[in-house]
């Protein structure tokens, strides 16, 4: 149906097609010229890309680190004393956790904590691998300087999802340089920092963008923060330092790169 509707619509140059949908994937993929409606108003129209541009609030980017090397476990746990083979008790790990100074990571052992592979063999088992632990810290880590960096340019960044070597993290636009190619650039500049596999970066989505609309004219509120959240003047301090403005790298709507492949 979507390739009839387009041959229509482009086949005679003066033909124009009028269509209604739900779906803001079909809306992008078929219509030059959107309207978004609720409550029997429109609250918007453009192009699809102009209403990313007007009302998306952001960016979500999307990066994978390698797992890390056995050597860089043993080294990591041989700051407090610890080797790679030892097994570690609840009130152990939690000394490592101070030692580090991230007392907070206790409250990831929890079920559904970024840590609750290691509090569901400690809650098990009693004890966890020494291993296990170093390998979760030093990712832990890496997460936390990629996110106050990002946070150090975007004031506060928002987790909605962090497992294992793979993060998420949403941002908003606090500046007009903040482009998409802007943040591409960002994250290429520390690739080889952090030995990043993969990562990506998207604008916020047509559909984030009627559902924000949607509750804003429901309730005016804003949509509500999500997951863990990092921000500029935390206490951690970043590995990595942006060294002024980066040029924007064009408006695409989506970047991702495979660093593996280049």
């Amino acid at each position: 149906m979507w390739h009839i509707i387009q041959r229509i619509s482009t086949k005679n140059k003066n033909t124009a097609v009028l269509l209604t949908t739900h779906s803001m994937e079909e809306a992008e993929y078929l219509c030059t010229k959107m309207a978004i409606m609720i409550g029997g108003e429109f609250n918007c129209i453009g192009a699809p890309q102009e209403l990313k541009d007007k009302y998306g609030k952001g960016f979500e980017i999307q990066i994978s680190l390698p797992h890390p090397k056995p050597e860089d476990e043993e080294k990591y746990l041989a700051k407090y004393g610890i080797q790679l083979d030892t097994q570690l008790n609840m009130e152990e790990v939690k000394r490592v956790f101070g030692a580090a100074g991230k007392p907070e990571l206790e409250e990831e052992l929890g079920n559904k904590g970024n840590a609750a592979h290691i509090g569901d063999e400690l809650r098990n088992k009693e004890v966890v691998n020494a291993k296990v632990l170093a390998s979760f810290m030093i990712l832990e880590e890496q997460f936390l300087d990629i996110g106050k960096l990002l946070a150090n340019e975007f004031g506060e960044v928002r987790v909605p999802e962090h497992i294992g070597n793979f993060f998420k993290f949403k941002v908003d636009k606090t500046k007009p340089s903040h482009t998409i190619g802007f943040l591409f650039g960002m994250l290429q500049d520390v690739v080889t920092k952090y030995n990043i596999t993969q990562y990506s970066a998207s604008q916020t989505s047509l559909n984030q963008i009627f559902q924000s609309l949607v509750k804003q004219s429901e309730s005016g509120e804003e949509i509500g923060k999500e997951g863990r959240v990092i921000r500029a003047g935390d206490e951690h301090k970043p590995l990595v330092k942006v060294e002024g403005p980066k040029e924007a790298y064009g408006s695409e709507a989506y970047l991702a790169v495979d660093v593996s492949k280049i």
